[in-house]
This record gives structure tokens, sequence and C-alpha cells, in this order.
């Protein structure tokens, strides 16, 4: 499996430029934790990416899709449930960095879908 990777993407440590379908789905299903952290930061995977990775099970990868402002809305609402707290804050950066920033008339519903989750992180009983 491994093997496969190394002549998909050369044996480099980075990923390419552009990815693939069919790369994206290689890394999901075989990919290094590294790979998958790399993937999880990139701003031009495919959504149902973001969303399949905010549920990996290593945290660094989940901490990534946090801080990722391509991850969709339905993905921050799995990391703001999860267990470990650094995914939440870092999903609480992110919300607080985009909001501001998010036009009233055109961004409504996931403005409102932002406040939501973010007033849930605030509920958190971590001091961070």
């Amino acid at each position: 499996m491994l093997s496969k990777l190394k002549a998909l993407f050369g044996g480099s440590k980075a990923l390419p430029k552009e990815l693939t379908s069919a790369q994206e789905q290689a890394i999901l299903k075989q990919g290094t934790d590294k790979q998958r952290e790399q993937l999880a930061e990139r701003h031009d995977a495919r959504p149902e990416v973001l969303y399949f990775l905010a549920e990996d099970a290593s945290p660094e990868v989940r901490k990534k899709i946090a801080r990722n402002p391509a991850t969709p809305p339905q993905a921050d609402a799995l990391l703001q449930r999860d267990d470990n707290a650094d995914v939440r804050a870092e999903l609480a950066r992110k919300i607080g960095r985009l909001v501001p920033d998010m036009a009233h008339a055109d961004k409504e519903a996931l403005r409102e879908e932002a406040i939501k989750i973010l007033e849930a992180l605030a509920e958190d009983q971590l001091p961070k």
C-alpha cells in the first residue's frame, strides 16, 4: 500500500501542487499521518475530503482541518464536539477570524451557523 502512494507521489515528502480525486482518495485510505495533515491544510481539497478528515484518528489532522478556512460548516459542527481541546480551540480561533469578515447579506446562513458553533465552543468548560 505504501509503495502505491510512493509511486503516485514520487516518494517526495510534500504533496504535489495539484491533486486528483484519485490521489486524495489514496491519501485518505493509505496515506501517512503527515500526508493526511498536508491534505487537511489544503484550501483546494474537496469539501467531502475535508469533512472525512474531520473524523480522522489523528488530533493533528483534525487541528489542521479546524484551522482550514475551506473546511465546510458541516465539518466544523463535528469538530465543535471533538474530544481534543486543542482541536476545539483551533476551531474557535478560525471562526473568530472569519465571522467579522463575512458579508452580512450574502452569507447570513453561514454566519449564523458559525455563530452557533462559536457559542457552543464558548460554553466549553475548559479554561482555554
